[in-house]
This record gives structure tokens, sequence and C-alpha cells, in this order.
């Protein structure tokens, strides 16, 4: 595959390896330095080395190998469909839409081009993060989609969850109003809490059942029993968040 870039201004008279590892983070400096050693990387027409230095302006040109597109799990679900909406049930370990490596490897190109039949505009509404199940909703023409984001932007779309939790919420129902923001975590990671100078949330909650023994009652356990084994008591709840991350 051969993709071709201009140096933008910030780069001038910078090693061509630097410039290729610090633009293109989608590669290792090491991958770099391997391609610029095949003979993959040009400027301006002329075969680079990793001494080689380029400056704003020049035409830089890779050929990059074919790769395979990474194990995929397409196992998702249309549960809703008419002329104009699809409502897919989203499994983990899928991205909703991806860049180089992840181009043929997300929900939005194989609804397009590998769904039988295909669904040629399939456009996401709203998205959910790679490692997250859950509904998304998919406009299946420009003019719907315009329409669905305007009511997103209006704050019209309500969202209802149904949730299993440990332990029996006190009170039975309620509101939860809390400001969520990011949270420090590992490189990569993304983690999600209740913070000051979060953004607003507030869930709206019920309880809908419980099951097993209440939480506050005397248990007996043996000194091997798993920690996991001793919850015996959970809650069914409907959830209505109003806005931000739940």
């Amino acid at each position: 595959m051969r993709v071709s870039s201009k140096v933008p201004p910030q780069f001038k008279q910078t090693p061509v390896l630097d410039y290729l590892a610090a633009r293109f983070t989608y590669r290792s400096h090491d991958e770099w330095a391997d391609l610029l050693a095949e003979g993959r990387v040009s400027g301006n027409g002329r075969i680079l080395t990793p001494s080689d230095t380029i400056t704003q302006g020049d035409l830089i040109t890779c050929d990059l190998p074919e790769t395979a597109p990474p194990p995929t799990n397409f196992d998702y679900q249309i549960i809703y469909e008419d002329e104009w909406l699809l409502g897919i049930n989203k499994p983990a370990d899928l991205r909703v839409h991806g860049k180089r490596r992840y181009a043929q490897a997300n929900l939005i190109y194989h609804l397009r081009r590998l769904r039988q039949p295909p669904y040629p505009e399939a456009t996401l509404i709203n998205r959910l993060d790679k490692d997250t199940s859950g509904i998304i909703l998919i406009a299946r023409d420009p003019e719907t989609l315009r329409l669905m984001q305007q009511l997103f932007r209006e704050k019209k779309v309500e969202k209802e969850y149904l949730a299993v939790v440990h332990g029996v919420p006190d009170p039975a129902a309620g509101v939860i109003d809390r400001p969520i923001g990011q949270m420090k975590s590992l490189p990569g990671v993304y983690r999600y809490g209740v913070m000051e100078g979060g953004k607003t949330a507030v869930t709206h909650y019920k309880t809908i059942q419980t099951f097993g023994k209440p939480a506050n009652q005397p248990q007996k356990h043996s000194r091997n029993t798993h920690h996991a084994s001793r919850i015996t008591h959970f809650a069914l709840l409907r959830l209505h968040p109003q806005t931000g991350r739940t």
C-alpha cells in the first residue's frame, strides 16, 4: 500500500526517521527504521536512508507492506431494523470504526462491505468503545443521520438500562447526581469515576427485583469459601441516565 504526505512547517531539517516516528505513531521507531533500510521510503522521488533529513514541503512516500486485518469479533446482532435505522447489539472486542490496520476490522466496514445484504450508507449515530458491549444506533442514510444527531444535541434521546448489581440499593429508588470524569490510570487504559470537575451525570434508578438472602443477615462460611461465593444478594435495577457516562 502506497501512502504519501507533505512535511508540515514544524519539521525543518529533521532526520527522516525522527519525522516518521513522531508523526506516524501507528508504527514504532524500529519499524520505521526497518522500512527505511528496505528502501520503502522516498522523498521527492528519491529513496531515503535513515541518515537523510527532510524539511517543510517535502513529499514523503511510503510503500507499506500489506498486513492482514487483526482477528475481530463480528458476532453482533441486528435487534431492530426499519427503513431508516438499525439497532445493533455490539459485543466487546469490536471497534465501531477504524483506520490503518483496523480499516477493515470494524463494525461499519462490515455493514457496508461484508454483510449480505450490505448497508452501503451505514453511519454511526452513537458509539461505544472497542471493549464495551451494548446497543449502537446506525443511520441508513445521511438525512436520518442528520435528524438523529439533532435529537441527541437537543437532549431529546433517553437511554434506559437494566443492570444486575451486588447488594440492594437503599432507598430502592432514587436519583444519583454526581459528576463523572476520566481518572488517572495506566497508559492506554481509560477509567471513569466520580470526581470534582467532571461532566454532569444524573441517573434515575429503580429496583425491580432482588435475589437471594438479605446481605445484612448473619451467614456462616467455611474458612476456604471463596469471596465471590459469599455474595448472595443481588438486585436488578432499571437505570435512566440523563447525561454523561454511567
